[in-house]
């Protein structure tokens, strides 16, 4: 970098030459010599010139006293830019990059000067806080006193009220009058005089007297049981201001306890303030049953703190604990958050069908001996299978505080395995010589003993046997990926160094001085700077001769390239364009002559699981003929590297992935239906050796594999799916991993009436029902079909009636009926009802019910005059009697008009006194109310 200035707004530009760098007096460089093997600069003048990689250096200096031109000058200005472009831009090492330009940031840049009168100098109050007010003291000058214009807390004009001048050779400033003042820290302040210099001095200002306890960031739940919380709790002391501060509790700690025995708190659990902070770095939380648990909080008990004790955390649940992997799944690394500085997770997924929820979860401790962590950043995150299979391989860093700001700048890193069982071993640990801002990327054993990392600091090798490593470093590139293929170890990288033409894929070779694998061997495949991932299958079994390469464009572009091995050199196939980016990839071939490609899509906070297939064989054109996505972070995960679950036994042939299953859209149990397979694979369908229906194993009758990309389900031939909903259907094919779907089958074509609810007769003749009916419309095999068909009920016998709305129409395959009445001018025993609908087979009622005998009599009774009657009848005690006239007891009874209620007057005299015309046609009856 170089400073740039000028003294007349740029007309001309002028290089800076009074750089200095005390810390390191050789980074300031002059045009005069070549530095480090580079060209001459690409600016002319000073210069500062550092090839040790990512870092931070502070305190440049460029002092421009005695410039001409530059004092008192409006045209003045200056500038930073970066030098270096071209075959200047070097790695760390000293060779060059082959991108155009330096990579340099800057802040804290600050700009000082004097005019004018000196101002006086201040001296700060060392006692102020935030509490109250503080004095900073100076030889007097009432002249500078009466011209302060302005004071500047941190670069913010403060307000007049917050401060006076009243006093000779004081200032005194009050914190209550401004938030400038109410934050603890440094204060640099900075006064302006009329016709006097700035006066600039640094007040530091401590925090208040502690007043409340408050958590400042909540706890958020492990990926599953048995993991370091994803987001470790920190709380604060604080005065009155929200400033951390023990004052004046110098010792005050603090305890993190789980809220009941459901679950177990582990981790660091006792934490000490500091400066009225306390942060949690490694808690994990386990719960009781391998189900999980739900509605966890921690409390936090304070020691040596008076004015709160205790307080919560906000609630959490926690999954099930993760169990043994399953052969044939897929494994991906999981980012628990989108953070430079978070713990991560292997899920397990199926191959071939689209899901919501991993099958299993397996978080990677950030607790304990072998604590290990991630970043979301680049290429982070790759994995691979060990060469015999039996270990999942990741690289990570060697951190278990959650209160790192950044891993990439953590240089301990670590390869790591994990076996079938969950067992996470270590399989190297070394130290990054890329000095800060790179990357664990990936890492891969031949034999389990000894492992390649691949950093962004280049390629390690050893043992953990061999205690922490920083050398032997195999090569300087910008290596992503390291696998290994067939005892062979495979290297992706992205920019040469020293001007070496590097192939996007090469092997590593054994040197035979040193015994190490660091010879590069070379083949005719060009560098790739946006080589994300790549992957490689043998089309004969023996010979990885089939290599397909990840370009991660951009958000919105990823690149698969096929290349086939071809006498010698890497032949193109052609090449996949999606519109989702690209992260990881993996391959797999699919038992047809074609490849299933997986590969996680592009930044984003949602990004998926992706599965294509490539139809073509070895040295044919790619050739793209499904598309499925697979699974979708969720919860602000973030979905990383991807391959097979570790192998129980070392070298065991790897389950075919089967065909995509999608489910049919309108099945009824009613006909056949089909499940498709894309894309169809000849040898899974004759491979099928069962499958099952909700656990149950179905008839072979049941189903046929004979149809190209499907399979046929037959309902007739098997209960087990002559029952609408939702049927997991699991299909076992020799040699392929088992594949699932769900299934939902509905109700067939309505065929007949069935009664859900049966009736009981009424209480009183001619009352209603005491329960009423509900009937619903079935299908061949009783499942309630969405009909809306009009269902009719009518008495069996002909000796009573049936009364109310007996036509009822279905809602969603359900009559229920209401107000149904029953009347008979006699007892009835044994009555029930038929329901009955055009094109369905009816139903009966049953068992049958009674209908009480009516409490009747043609009444005799004292004309009371006005068309009044009183009736003489003997009644037992609390009994309700109605009084009705007809003239026709053959009518329904519902249909007689009720006169009213007859009150019981002395001597069993009933008066009913409404009006009754008087005619010989009508007969009056009292009925028993029910």
């Amino acid at each position: 970098m170089c400073v740039l200035y000028t003294t007349d707004a740029w007309a001309t530009t002028n290089v800076a030459s009074t750089l200095f760098y005390g810390a390191k007096p050789s980074f300031v460089q002059t045009n005069a010599a070549v530095a480090l093997g580079g060209s001459e600069n690409t600016v002319t003048g000073t210069y500062i010139y550092q090839t040790l990689g990512q870092n931070f250096y502070n305190n440049f200096v460029v002092d421009f006293t005695g410039v001409p031109g530059v004092e008192n000058n409006p045209n003045f200005s200056f500038r930073i830019v970066n030098a270096a472009t071209g075959s200047d831009c070097v790695a760390f090492n000293g060779g060059s990059y082959n991108n155009s330009s330096g990579n340099w940031r800057y802040d804290n840049v600050v700009v000082g000067g004097t005019s004018g009168t000196p101002a006086p100098t201040i001296a700060y109050d060392p006692r102020a806080s935030v509490d109250a007010p503080f004095t900073n003291t100076f030889p007097d000058d009432a002249v500078w006193r009466s011209k302060i214009a302005a004071v500047y807390v941190n670069g913010l004009v403060l307000t007049n009220t917050a401060y006076t001048t009243n006093t000779a050779g004081q200032m005194v400033f009050t914190p209550s009058k401004s938030t400038l003042l109410q934050s603890s820290g440094d204060k640099n302040i900075v006064i302006i005089a009329a016709g006097y210099g700035t006066a600039k001095y640094v007040q530091p200002l401590a925090a208040g007297m502690a007043t409340k306890l408050a958590i400042t960031s909540q706890p958020a739940a492990p990926s599953a049981s048995g993991g370091t919380l994803t987001v470790n709790p920190s709380l604060i002391i604080a005065d009155q201001y929200g400033n951390g501060t023990t004052n004046p509790y110098p010792s005050v700690t603090i305890t993190a306890t789980a809220n009941n025995s459901s679950w177990v708190l582990g981790g660091d659990t006792v934490q000490p303030a500091v400066d009225g902070l306390v942060v949690f770095t490694n808690l994990t939380a386990t719960s009781t049953s391998n189900l999980g648990s739900v509605s966890n909080f921690l409390t936090f008990a304070v020691t040596g703190y008076a004015p709160v004790t205790t307080t919560n955390s906000a609630s959490f649940n926690i999954g099930a604990a993760p169990v043994p992997f399953t052969p044939g799944n897929l494994a991906v690394l999981q980012i628990d958050t989108m953070a430079n500085n978070t713990t991560f997770s292997v899920i397990e997924l199926k191959p071939s069908a689209k899901q919501a929820a991993p099958l299993n979860i397996v978080p990677i401790s950030a607790t304990g001996t072998n604590a290990l962590r991630l970043s979301s950043a680049g290429s982070c995150g790759k994995m691979s299978l060990s060469d015999d299979g039996t270990l999942l391989c990741f690289g990570a860093f060697a951190d278990n505080s959650a209160a790192t700001p950044d891993e990439t700048l953590n240089l301990n890193r670590a390869a790591a395995g994990l076996n079938y069982t969950n067992q996470l071993v270590i399989g190297l640990n070394y130290i990054s010589t890329s000095l800060g801002g790179s990357q664990a990327r990936s890492c891969a054993t031949l034999d389990n003993i000894n492992w390649f990392a691949d950093d962004k600091g280049g390629l390690y090798y050893g043992s953990a046997a061999s205690g922490t490593l920083a050398n032997p470093n195999l090569n300087p590139f910008n290596n992503v990926v390291i696998r290994t293929f067939g005892g062979v170890p495979y290297v992706e990288t992205q920019k040469t160094a020293n001007g070496q033409v590097i192939p996007v894929v090469y092997a590593l070779g054994l040197d035979v001085d040193t015994g190490l694998y660091d010879v590069t061997k070379a083949n005719n495949l060009t560098t790739d700077p946006v080589a994300s991932d790549f992957y490689m299958i043998s089309s004969d079994g023996s010979t990885y001769d089939t290599l397909y390469i990840l370009d991660g464009v951009s958000a919105t572009q990823g690149i698969i390239k096929k290349y086939s091995l071809v006498s010698g050199a890497w032949a193109a196939n052609g090449t996949f364009v999606n519109a989702t980016g690209g992260d990881s990839l993996f391959a797999a071939t699919n038992g047809n002559g074609g490849v299933y490609l997986y590969y996680t899509t592009g930044s984003s906070t949602s990004n998926s699981l992706v599965r294509v297939t490539d139809a073509a064989g070895y040295n044919q054109s790619i050739s793209i003929v499904s598309s499925n996505v697979l699974y979708t972070a969720t919860g602000g995960t973030y979905l990383k590297g991807i391959t097979f679950v570790p192998q129980q036994i070392a070298y065991t042939s790897e389950l075919t992935p089967p065909p995509f299953l999608s489910a049919a859209t309108s099945a009824t149990v009613s006909s056949p239906f089909s499940v498709t397979n894309t894309p169809d694979v000849a040898a899974w369908r004759s491979a099928i050796t069962g499958i099952t229906v909700n656990g149950s194993a179905l008839p072979a009758a049941a189903y046929s594999i004979n149809q190209v990309g499907k399979i046929v389900f037959d309902p007739s031939q098997s209960a087990l799916l002559q029952t609408a909903g939702s049927k997991t259907i699991v299909i076992s094919a020799t040699g392929f991993s088992t594949n699932s779907i769900v299934q939902t089958i509905s109700a067939g074509t309505a065929a007949k009436l069935a009664i859900t609810t049966q009736p009981t007769g009424p209480v009183a003749d001619g009352g209603a029902l005491a329960t009423q009916p509900v009937i619903v419309v079935q299908d061949q095999f009783g499942n309630v079909t969405t009909s809306t068909a009009s269902i009719t009920a009518a008495p069996v016998q002909s000796t009573w009636t049936l009364g109310g709305a007996v036509t009822k129409a279905a809602v969603s395959g359900t009559a229920t009926f209401s107000g149904l009445t029953a009347f008979s001018t006699n007892a009835v025993i044994g009555a029930n009802i038929v329901f009955t609908s055009s094109g369905l087979a009816s139903v009966t009622s049953s068992p049958v019910f009674n209908i009480p005998a009516p409490i009747q009599s043609i009444l005799g009774g004292v004309n009371l005059g006005g068309g009044k009657l009183a009736f003489t009848f003997t009644n037992a005690a609390g009994l309700n009697y109605s009084i009705i006239a007809t003239n026709d007891i053959s009518a329904p009874i519902a249909t007689w008009p009720v006169i009213g209620t007859a009150v019981e007057g002395p001597a069993g005299i009933y008066r009913f006194t409404n009006s009754i015309a008087a005619t010989n046609a009508l007969q009056f009856y009292m009925l028993r109310q029910p």
